[in-house]
């Protein structure tokens, strides 16, 4: 696979392949957007992420690049790959406050949960269905994001109790989503 590498100082590079990375931390490339194949990296006045065809080390720059993303608005990833980068998203997501929609399916746990509470209260959509991580302990936190109005829990691991609990404690919820566990067919 090949990357284009652009860092955001007018300086560009072309890499074959992560191993050339091996040597640098993330902390040293953390500044670099990737483009790779038809993926599109906004500029940092963008207001809209969307890492659905994007590799997971593409995923992994970008959150790393939340920092010059300040003004993000709708952060969205829908990918069900083996890699869990949950841990990195959480410890970047204080630097979106502006966030309004969140989606991160699959994968999500809930310290992101936890983080996302912390950080951006003015969320109004959070999509977090498949992500067995999910469970009664987010639910502490969504409490807390009063604006909330749309909520996919689905495929979660949040319970009945708590399920009931969010419809009677948030004010502002127009539409929730909610299956006790996957479907088996």
């Amino acid at each position: 696979m090949n990357y284009t590498v652009y860092k955001l100082q007018p300086i560009y590079h072309t890499v074959n392949t992560y191993s050339h990375f091996s040597n640098c931390s993330f902390r040293t490339v953390y500044q670099v957007i990737v483009r790779c194949n038809f993926s599109y990296c906004p500029p940092a006045q963008s207001r809209r992420y969307n890492t659905g065809t994007m590799s997971s080390f593409e995923q992994r720059l970008i959150i790393q690049t939340f920092n010059s993303t300040p003004n993000l608005r709708i952060l969205v990833f829908d990918i069900a790959r083996e890699i869990d980068i949950s841990a990195l998203l959480a410890n970047n997501i204080h630097h979106l406050q502006k966030l309004v929609s969140f989606q991160y399916n699959y994968r999500c746990a809930d310290h992101v949960v936890q983080q996302l509470a912390l950080h951006c209260s003015r969320l109004s959509t959070i999509d977090v269905s498949n992500s067995r991580a999910v469970t009664d302990r987010s639910v502490q936190y969504l409490l807390k994001l009063h604006d909330l109005k749309v909520l996919d829990l689905t495929g979660t691991s949040v319970t009945e109790r708590k399920y009931e609990l969010l419809l009677s404690g948030l004010p502002n919820i127009t539409k929730i989503h909610y299956s006790s566990s996957f479907c088996d067919f």
